[in-house]
């Protein structure tokens, strides 16, 4: 099953390259690249994962607000991790997102943000688009 997110624009239409992103059928394809794309997508990725794992290094740097695993806590979000195996993930809103996202919706450390994150790519992936 493919992931879907509602896109919303936050910001004003800005005149943008003719392959940032396409719409095809009420969805919205983006090239991949962030530094392209970001002014469009409203941060997707960063409400798009459940979790966002880091590494042990990671963690421990002091750059990022994180929730380690807990073996004694029954709380869902412990839970799930200790299924999927991660012992550290970024925090998230109660809307979902990143709380690395600033008051524009863009990441406040995008330069220094995690593996996970410089990984990700949302090429092929299909997002519904809600024009507001």
């Amino acid at each position: 099953m493919q992931e879907r997110i509602l896109l919303t624009r936050i910001q004003p239409p800005v005149e943008r390259g003719p392959e940032t992103f396409k719409v095809l059928n009420g969805m919205i394809y983006f090239n991949g690249k962030c530094v392209e794309c970001r002014p469009y997508c409203a941060s997707v990725c960063c409400r798009g994962y459940g979790f966002v794992s880091l590494t042990e290094a990671e963690a421990k740097s002091g750059l990022y607000n994180y929730k380690e695993v807990s073996a004694d806590c029954n709380c869902d979000t412990c839970k799930r991790m200790r299924e999927l195996g991660i012992q550290y993930a970024l925090r998230r809103l109660n809307d979902g997102s990143c709380v690395h996202l600033d008051g524009t919706r863009q990441c406040s450390l995008y330069e220094q943000r995690p593996e996970t994150c410089r990984k990700y790519s949302c090429v092929g992936i299909p997002f519904a688009f809600n024009p507001v």
